[in-house]
């Protein structure tokens, strides 16, 4: 069962990476979620994530298509390890 929903989990992010689709990205987390990358302090809370992924995503058009697809390969295989 876990790794069905870990599997979702995936799916949903990636498909909204691909679409630059915010909401998409943000609806995966509570409005009291935490989140981090290491580049950046902690990220607390629905409404501050929305905004990391609205930066990260403007910095991942401006790397252009080939770099987007190499992080989603890279995140991918981050998540499958962390939830499987």
């Amino acid at each position: 069962m876990i790794q069905k929903i870990s599997k979702q989990v995936i799916e949903t992010w990636i498909s909204g990476f691909h679409k630059e689709d915010v909401e998409q990205l943000t609806n995966l987390f509570s409005k009291d979620a935490t989140f981090y990358d290491p580049r950046y302090p902690l990220l607390k809370g629905k409404n501050t994530i929305e905004s990391y992924y609205v930066h990260l995503l403007s910095e991942t058009t401006a790397w252009g298509a080939t770099m987007l697809r190499v992080l989603i390969y890279m995140v991918k295989i981050v998540l499958l390890y962390i939830l499987v």
